[in-house]
């Protein structure tokens, strides 16, 4: 594994259907990005009170979008959601990656949930666009590019793991 690993806000991509890469990002903040629902939901049984848990098939996020007052995106956002609001047909792929890392985001039919709160002062201000993402891949990772490094990490890891599985009479 390197020694000095890098991450570049410049390298943080977000394509609007595949055909417009989005500009004009905040100074502080490019995009947030936050899974809805829990994994799992878990509780504890009335009787014995053991520990249970029940998966959740959710993969909608919320992606929220920082762009500076000034961006021309806000215009574009704007138009998506005025036709959005006229037909409820304005849904949209979206794809976010990290390019100086391993972290990749996609949505098929992405929408305007929330238009930016707007306010004028002395200073430009931050514009925030809340687009809910339902049905959407998430691939989270970090700034390693070394892969064989990566690879023996995990298999590093895997040995306990594999034990444990064996010891439960789990076999893969």
């Amino acid at each position: 594994m390197s020694n000095l690993l890098s991450y570049s806000p410049s390298e943080v991509k977000l394509s609007l259907a595949g055909l417009f890469t989005v500009s004009g990002f905040a100074k502080e903040s490019i995009v947030s990005l936050r899974k809805n629902t829990l994994s799992y939901r878990s509780g504890t049984t009335a009787l014995d009170g053991y520990s249970e848990r029940v998966f959740r098939k959710d993969d909608d996020y919320t992606l929220v979008i920082h762009l500076a007052q000034s961006s021309v995106f806000n215009d574009v956002f704007a138009a998506i959601h005025a036709v959005d609001r006229l037909t409820q047909q304005a849904k949209i792929p979206l794809y976010l990656a990290d390019k100086s890392g391993n972290t990749k985001f996609i949505c098929g039919n992405a929408y305007i949930a929330s238009v930016p709160h707007v306010n004028f002062r002395a200073n430009l201000e931050d514009r925030e666009w809340v687009f809910h993402c339902p049905n959407s891949t998430l691939t989270l990772g970090g700034n390693e590019t070394d892969t064989a490094s990566t690879i023996a990490l995990l298999a590093q890891m895997a040995g306990p793991f594999t034990s444990l599985l064996s010891a439960a009479g789990i076999t893969l």
